[in-house]
């Protein structure tokens, strides 16, 4: 973008994790046309998304759309944590390079959201991605960061329960189809934090 004044649309070249970057333009879209509009700044920020859109003269903040793709992935983190807990708090973990140990270049950071709580998930995770001067944000936003999100899903959910919600266990089931396209278990995680094989709520009526 021109100034401090960047695009919303994100893009890749070539062949790529469209199907999670698709989750993630979903998310972004969705806190812009979807907050309280009397949130401060919703309603100015709402008319700068829709005169992008339309070609006009303006655009995002680049801090805006920064803070749009942090609400995105800690949205879909949050929810991989929140789902199944019952009432009993959420955590969720993200994952992020670690220089200190070369055998797993990456460490995990946990977070806690206990029963009651007036704070969330998502907006705990949300603000740690922006604190530190983006440095959490910017890794995400380089390379290995689509990686990473699939990593800190994995964390957060737990190996086991992932597989338990598919509908056969590995390799039969897995987070890549054929020609390396991401599955619907992928995107279900992505989409209502369950690693799901279908598109239905898990219960089908036949009679």
């Amino acid at each position: 973008g021109r100034g401090r004044r960047g695009s919303w649309g994100l893009s890749q070249s070539h062949g790529g994790p469209c199907g999670i970057l698709a989750v993630l333009q979903a998310e972004m879209i969705a806190a812009i046309n979807f907050t309280n509009e009397h949130e401060e700044g919703a309603r100015e920020r709402k008319e700068r998304f829709r005169k992008t859109v339309e070609g006009n003269e303006g655009g995002m903040e680049i801090e805006e759309v920064d803070e749009l793709v942090a609400e995105a992935i800690a949205g879909i983190i949050a929810r991989a944590g929140e789902q199944g807990t019952n009432g009993e708090g959420a955590g969720a973990r993200i994952i992020l390079p670690s220089p200190e140990t070369p055998n797993f270049p990456y460490t995990s950071v946990p977070f806690w959201s206990p029963p009651n709580s007036t704070t969330t998930l998502k907006s705990t995770i949300k603000e740690y991605l922006l604190s530190s001067s983006k440095s959490a944000l910017n890794h995400y936003k380089g390379q290995g960061g689509i990686l990473m999100i699939c990593m800190s899903l994995v964390s957060t959910r737990g190996p086991a329960q992932i597989k338990s919600e598919m509908d056969y266990p590995p390799p039969d089931c897995s987070f890549t189809a054929s020609f390396g396209h991401c599955s619907q278990e992928l995107i279900n995680l992505l989409l209502t934090g369950r690693c799901t094989s279908n598109v239905f709520d898990g219960v089908v009526d036949v009679g």
